[in-house]
């Protein structure tokens, strides 16, 4: 079997793993929101580790030279020690993710207000009108900003890293790569679904 059928065959393949991570995350939430929460987690768990575990060493040795690159251009002296460039990529990303989730207009905060709405009920309704009126938790309109968010991450990560795999002309390079894909790609389309269907449920 040559190397073109082998490259479609696993590209079959990884698109069945994505394809089940979706019904899973799918399912998950329709079951019960708790355990969707749990498996949410435990899934970007995983990705978590992969990143900061794995990714991390090798790019932070990868761009050891920009780095280096870098630090002359800030300090003036080329000896000057390679500055941080993976890590502080990986902690910019990062921040641009949560401040897309923390102040885009929706949020979480509508699960707060529910969650505090009921647990408050009983005494909101010894008061009067006015006073429930005035206490009434405001319930904010629910954004698609995440979910669109981790829906073009995860695209444009399967494109990088699915261009890189079926570039590469070594066969042992290329199944180091498939595996390492196929056994994050499950948890990503799972996380990625969830974030999409609790942005428009």
């Amino acid at each position: 079997m040559n190397k073109v059928a082998v490259k479609l065959i696993c590209g079959g393949v990884l698109f069945l793993v994505a394809m089940l991570g979706a019904v899973l995350s799918k399912y998950a939430s329709s079951f019960s929101p708790k355990i969707a929460r749990v498996c949410n987690a435990f899934a970007g768990g995983i990705l978590l580790a992969v990143t900061l575990v794995h990714m991390l060493a090798d790019s932070s040795e990868d761009l050891e030279t920009p780095g280096v690159a870098v630090a002359a251009f800030f300090t003036g002296d080329k000896n000057h020690e390679a500055f941080p460039l993976a890590f502080s990529i990986v902690g910019l990303g990062f921040l641009t993710i949560l401040s897309v989730e923390v102040f885009l207009p929706g949020g979480h905060d509508g699960e707060h207000s529910g969650i505090e709405e009921d647990s408050d009920s009983e005494t909101e309704s010894s008061e009067t009108p006015d006073l429930e009126a005035a206490k009434a938790p405001v319930t904010l309109p629910k954004s698609c900003a995440a979910g669109l968010s981790a829906l073009l991450g995860l695209c444009l990560h399967s494109l990088i890293e699915g261009t890189a795999t079926g570039a590469g002309k070594d066969m042992s390079e290329f199944s180091e790569m498939f595996i390492a894909i196929i056994a994050h790609k499950m948890f990503a389309v799972f996380s990625a679904g969830t974030l999409i269907l609790d942005s428009v449920s």
